[in-house]
């Protein structure tokens, strides 16, 4: 059973057992939640996606009773009241800066700005002597640049490119230390 207390913040509890052969009740043993103010465990980490796949935006609080309301820019997010924020799937407009107000009876806490931006997803091959490229701009057709660099420091322009250029595009390896990059122009 339950014992109610003047102090809203403890509860009384105790247990009472009984069989054919009589009944036995416990000890009251007193149980008291202390809320804290909002804390953040771990911040959330800037995010980079092809458009069109989901958005999750989450973070790990402490604190009891906690209210959320996450934020892109300065607008609040309508229904976004959770520990995690989540679009299904995303488009151009979604990228910016995003955050989360954290608050309880104790206090309010804000999270620290959330960039989101998009990029294609780009994978390298080695195919003999040649690097083939394959991407997936997702639903952006931005341009892009090829680079290259002998000492990953300087990087020098090889060709613009479109998401479609660059879809099977092939360069060679040559002799010595190449690297290659695909950057957003």
């Amino acid at each position: 059973w339950v014992t109610p207390s003047k102090d809203k913040s403890v509860t009384q509890y105790a247990v009472k057992v009984t069989n054919e052969f009589g009944s036995v009740s416990s000890v009251t043993v007193a149980l008291s939640l202390q809320q804290t103010s909002p804390q953040i465990i771990e911040q959330p980490r800037n995010i980079k996606l092809v458009q069109g796949e989901p958005l999750e935006i989450g973070l790990q609080a402490s604190g009891g009773a906690l209210n959320y309301q996450w934020y892109k820019g300065v607008s609040q997010i309508s229904g976004a009241t959770g520990p995690v924020y989540l679009s299904d799937e995303t488009e151009e407009t979604d990228s910016g800066d995003y955050f989360v107000v954290i608050s309880n009876d104790k206090g309010i806490l804000t999270s620290r700005p959330i960039k989101v931006s998009f990029g294609a997803r780009l994978s390298v091959a080695l195919d003999g002597a040649n690097l083939t490229f394959a991407v997936d701009p997702g639903t952006n057709s931005g341009n892009w640049k090829l680079q290259r660099s002998s000492n990953l420091l300087f990087w020098e322009d090889v060709q613009m490119l479109s998401a479609q250029d660059l879809e099977g595009l092939e360069m060679p390896v040559g002799n010595g230390s190449v690297f290659y990059r695909v950057v957003e122009k």
